[in-house]
């Protein structure tokens, strides 16, 4: 994955995961009640809140270098097609940007977990 290789080139101290995804069969569609989460209680199409996810404990639990090294927050979105997952890292060795790309290339030639790209114009990675 992307961020086991970051970390194998420039070591991750901690990180924010930052999830973004659509509409689930789960999700309210409309206004109720939730014993647990305020943002629970609302309807998707009204409002969008970040929530805490377990999202990071599990990356740590699957890859064990990350364990106790990520939080991580999600937006369920209204769209129905959508899902985007950033990293924000503190890493322990400098890194130029060119390095990082350098790094994010190499993942790339390795086998397609997910799709990844690199948008080399305004240095978003895809």
């Amino acid at each position: 994955s992307l961020d086991k290789h970051i970390h194998d080139n420039f070591g991750i101290v901690e990180g924010l995961m930052i999830t973004v995804y659509a509409i689930t069969a789960t999700t309210r569609t409309m206004d109720g009640t939730s014993k647990e989460l305020y943002c629970d209680s609302c309807g998707v199409a009204q409002i969008t809140i970040p929530v805490s996810t377990s999202i990071a404990e599990t990356v740590g639990k699957v890859i064990s270098v990350f364990n106790g090294k990520l939080t991580g927050i999600a937006f369920c979105v209204p769209m129905h097609n959508l899902s985007v997952m950033v990293l924000s890292c503190h890493l322990e060795k400098a890194a130029k940007y060119d390095d990082i790309k350098k790094v994010v290339n190499q993942a790339l030639e390795g086998p397609p977990i997910v799709h990844l790209g690199l948008h080399q114009g305004t240095g978003c990675l895809l």
